[in-house]
């Protein structure tokens, strides 16, 4: 063999290895663009990513107790889910427990408090977490790991050593990908014969709210206003709202969003008070009210955020505004009532008027399914999940 064939053999060797972390392990319908992200990340700092993970395995002594699927046997289920607390990111990786709904076991939460809070009551899970002192873990004959990661993987070994488990991410980590579809498919696949309720897939908050609005204020739009990224945060809320107010003298606006909105929120409802149609509740509500005000709006117009996946759980139309590597499908199913607008930058780029015409349309028209508009190029976003495929 010549040189030049080894290392080709070695390469091919080291992307196979690498590529359980830009490639999912579970079958199924997946929007991401891991194309792209493999473009942008080189083959050995992936290759290394999943080495990192396996050696979590080994140096916990976890890797034998790794299962392929949930025993038939399991009776009680610790569902370990560790991270950043983002709302958006929960609700799209938890949605998929209604898929064990008609399942035998019983499972409970343990997570980070805010993400606790945010499920505590929920009829699907026995009990929610935060303090791992409150727990009886000898109660768990199984542990559902969101991931691989060291900080799922460290509570595993400290706390539940013997117990069998797996994780519902295992290795996979990087691209951009719809979360939702993911962990459906997951489900699906490592729940076996439990996860059979039918059913769509569909985003579901804590289940102890009602989901669906019997009676939508039509006069209310919900606006959510602020953002933690620069590029996800829009500038022209001004000129969309005054846009607004001219063209629907009947048309009341709630603000909405968290604390890093509070100041354009009281700024905007300091320009438009005379009209009186303005109602700022940015920062003054908890999770559950927020959901409801959503619910029971119009029209949620928004920017991608944690409120845009409440929204969603709602049912409620959505005006999404995207940028940068998010392609709408990554975010949205196509059976949902959505127009996403998207920019290759950032959010600010597209025009307040661009975006008041979208309304219009979506206030104007029953809608069915999404609808994606490009201001330039659309970002890329395949279902193959095959390395060799790769162009």
């Amino acid at each position: 063999m010549t040189l030049a064939g080894a290392l080709a053999r070695l390469h091919a060797r080291l992307a196979c290895y690498a590529s359980a972390v830009f490639l999912p392990s579970v079958p199924g319908t997946l929007h991401s663009n891991w194309p792209d992200f493999l473009l942008r990340k080189p083959l050995a700092k992936l290759f290394f990513h999943r080495l990192k993970r396996a050696l979590y395995l080994r140096l916990t002594g976890q890797r034998q107790r790794l299962a392929p699927t949930i025993p038939a046997p399991t009776q009680r289920i610790l569902w370990v889910y560790l991270g950043m607390p983002q709302l958006g990111d929960s609700i799209m990786d938890l949605s998929a427990r209604l898929r064990f709904s008609a399942a035998h076991f019983k499972v409970d939460l343990y997570s980070v408090e805010p993400i606790a809070a945010w499920y505590r009551g929920d009829p699907f899970f026995g009990a929610t977490y935060s303090d791992a002192a409150a727990l009886d873990f000898s109660r768990y004959d199984f542990v559902l790991l969101e991931a691989l990661s060291w900080k799922c993987m460290r509570f595993k070994a400290r706390h539940l050593p013997e117990q069998k488990f797996l994780a519902l991410q295992g290795f996979y980590y990087g691209p951009e990908f719809n979360r939702l579809e993911f962990g459906y498919n997951a489900v699906a696949h490592y729940g076996g014969s439990a996860a059979v309720s039918p059913g769509p897939i569909r985003p579901v908050f804590n289940l102890q709210l009602d989901h669906g609005a019997e009676q939508r204020e039509q006069r209310t739009v919900a606006l959510v206003v602020g953002g933690v990224a620069a590029y996800r945060t829009y500038a022209h809320w001004e000129e969309f709202i005054a846009l607004v107010l001219r063209r629907e003298p009947g048309t009341h606006i709630v603000l909405i969003g968290s604390a890093n909105g509070r100041a354009l929120a009281d700024d905007l409802a300091r320009k438009f008070a005379p009209s009186q149609r303005i109602v700022n509740e940015v920062a003054t509500q908890s999770i559950p009210e927020v959901f409801a005000r959503i619910r029971d709006a119009a029209l949620l117009v928004c920017a991608d955020g944690g409120l845009m996946h409440l929204g969603r759980a709602s049912q409620t139309p959505i005006l999404a505004l995207l940028a940068g590597p998010i392609h709408p499908l990554m975010r949205f199913c196509a059976s949902e009532c959505a127009t996403a607008l998207h920019a290759p930058a950032s959010v600010s780029d597209i025009p307040a008027q661009q975006v008041f015409n979208e309304y219009l349309q979506l206030r104007q028209a029953a809608q069915v399914g999404l609808h994606c508009l490009f201001l330039g190029a659309e970002p890329g976003c395949t279902t193959r999940q095959v390395l060799a495929e790769r162009a």
